[in-house]
């Protein structure tokens, strides 16, 4: 009788891999019933709403956006929006598929990169904490970080999995796969500049972690050549159809410069505060749109400005993975760093912390809570990691006599998931309450569409007009929305003919100074029908 494992291992594959897709498959449903609330929300906020306005420019007017504002973000809307007729209505349902396909990349991201250092048990509990993570319900919230995360994630999943397996003798890297990988991080670049900076950084980092010899110049430069071929690509197509060359990365990032100072001396975008960054660093014009250009000539007001930020950057860690849940993710990044040192894959734990040198970057502007949940797959990598020394060990102190001390690990695991799990149950259970928001919502559009006149001006700080306006295509209504101090409302409403102002909550929050010259200076038109908004207008 012949025994040998060859002519049973065919089956046993066979069952092993039916096991492993019916467990990413329900894992995979299981992220999408824990991440519904923010995957239905059909009304994102002011940054989401202008990448989705991105996508209906680019179709409806073949409008393409510069390098330096995340193109790719508005082409995947647009893309989407190819398949929903063209109703204004309709617009929150691309917003609700493209969050669907960007939880699916982040979680497979998760996934593979965490079967790559914890085995196969690792790679599916990735998955799972990725479907209830909180850091993942921040990046979905604008297609630009849930994008980045993505891309840049499958990037580094693919990287480190092709990297361990050549260390354990299954081949070398090919071509075809440092092509792949270039590929996605060039993608992620056209998503943020984040990627700019990582690819650019990999290029050398491959180089030297690869032996420094004629090999890894060979890997390096077919990497560069497949990260470059994508923004080189749409480079060109944006200066062919827009006739400017710049890619307005100076731009950008001196209006990101900007806006952190405004954010963080008054916690408003919106509303300037006194002294302003003009005056402290001057125009943009005048650094012809040069950060470093701004900090050199005051020096000493930017490294005031840095204590600020430090305490921002804490505080929106915190508020994308949770006090608890962040100190324990932390907690346990670092012994996977430690781990993976300790084991001879160095290269792996310098690739994950690589992986965060473009947070970097927002010390020049300020952090927001996306910027965090962007790099969720990478760290979850190291929690992975460092978690799986433990587990054996944890089982074997389970069998002796000292299996009480067990429960301080099991704590420690308890608390980081159930800090994610409290918050997926916040999700769902404000979920009723989010659609009745949305019935609200447009509710108030028809409201507004019965007050205000086709083809009128209106300041609002609104989420519903801001989408749904569809002043870019169907020319409803004009939205003038960026107004920064109460002059440029005047100057607005009285020089650019902007006629109506909308007082709701989101103004009284964003922008509280323009309520009291509403209050003297406008006539009130129309309050709504649950009478949380105000239409104002100014008659010349």
């Amino acid at each position: 009788m012949d025994n040998s494992p060859t002519k049973n291992s065919g089956p046993s594959l066979l069952a092993n891999r039916r096991a492993g897709i019916l467990i990413s498959v329900f894992l995979f449903a299981f992220g999408i019933l824990c991440q519904l609330p923010v995957l239905t929300d059909k009304f994102p906020g002011l940054d989401d709403s202008g990448y989705l306005f991105d996508g209906v420019r680019l179709i409806e007017q073949g409008t393409l956006m510069p390098l330096g504002s995340g193109p790719l973000s508005g082409i995947l809307n647009g893309v989407l929006y190819l398949f929903f007729p063209r109703d204004h209505m309709l617009l929150g349902y691309v917003s609700i598929l493209r969050r669907i396909l960007l939880l699916v990349g982040i979680m497979s991201a998760a996934g593979i990169a965490g079967k790559a250092v914890g085995g196969r048990w690792g790679g599916w509990a990735a998955i799972a904490l990725a479907a209830v993570a909180r850091p993942v319900t921040t990046a979905l919230m604008v297609t630009a970080d849930s994008l980045y995360s993505a891309l840049a994630g499958l990037g580094f999943a693919a990287l480190i999995a092709a990297w361990i397996a050549e260390k354990r003798n299954a081949g070398a890297i090919g071509v075809r796969r440092w092509t792949g990988i270039g590929l996605l991080m060039g993608l992620a670049a056209l998503a943020r500049l984040d990627g700019m900076i990582l690819g650019a950084a990999l290029i050398a980092v491959i180089w030297f972690f690869r032996g420094r010899n004629k090999s890894s110049a060979r890997d390096a430069l077919v990497f560069a050549g497949a990260f470059l071929a994508p923004v080189v690509i749409y480079i060109m197509a944006y200066g062919m159809a827009s006739g400017h060359w710049d890619p307005q990365i100076g731009q950008r990032s001196y209006l990101a410069f900007e806006q952190g100072h405004n954010f963080l001396y008054t916690d408003r975008y919106e509303v300037i505060p006194s002294p302003s960054s003009a005056e402290l660093y001057g125009t943009a014009e005048e650094n012809g749109y040069s950060v470093p250009r701004a900090i050199l000539r005051n020096p000493g007001a930017f490294l005031s400005r840095l204590p600020k930020t430090a305490a921002n950057a804490v505080r929106m860690f915190y508020d994308a993975y949770s006090i608890l849940g962040g100190a324990m993710l932390l907690f346990l990044a670092a012994g996977g760093a430690l781990a993976l040192w300790n084991d001879g894959r160095r290269p792996v734990a310098g690739l994950a912390l690589l992986w965060c040198l473009p947070l970097l970057g927002y010390g020049l502007a300020s952090y927001r809570p996306g910027f965090f949940g962007m790099l969720f797959p990478v760290l979850l990598t190291l929690v992975i990691a460092g978690a799986a020394p433990i587990v054996p060990q944890l089982w074997m102190l389970l069998q002796s006599k000292h299996a009480p001390l067990a429960g301080v690990w099991l704590l420690v695991m308890a608390a980081m998931l159930g800090a994610h799990l409290a918050f997926t149950a916040g999700q769902i259970r404000g979920w009723s309450a989010r659609r009745q928001a949305e019935d609200r919502y447009q509710a108030w559009l028809t409201e507004l569409s019965e007050q205000v006149p086709r083809g009128e001006c209106i300041i609002s700080y609104g989420t519903a007009e801001v989408i749904y306006s569809n002043h870019a295509v169907y020319g409803h209504w004009q939205l003038f929305y960026e107004v920064h101090d109460p002059d440029a409302l005047r100057k607005a409403m009285q020089d650019a003919g902007c006629r109506y102002l909308v007082v709701d909550d989101d103004l009284r929050g964003l922008a509280p100074d323009f309520v009291p010259i509403a209050e003297d200076g406008l006539t009130p038109i129309y309050t709504s029908r649950d009478g949380s908004r105000t239409i104002y207008e100014w008659t010349p």
